[in-house]
């Protein structure tokens, strides 16, 4: 299945949207931020 690009979905207050090329930035914040960085999953390669 095969989510449309403006795909929304909106369920016990959060609101969920697919992540955009303009995003990017924000999310390596995030991702490299030690503190809000654990939150997180990590996934390691095998």
């Amino acid at each position: 299945m095969k989510l449309p690009l403006n795909f929304t979905f909106e369920k016990y207050g959060l609101f969920l949207r697919l992540v955009e090329e303009e995003d990017a930035e924000f999310i390596v914040k995030l991702r490299t931020n030690p503190q809000l960085g654990k939150f997180f999953i990590q996934h390691h390669l095998m």
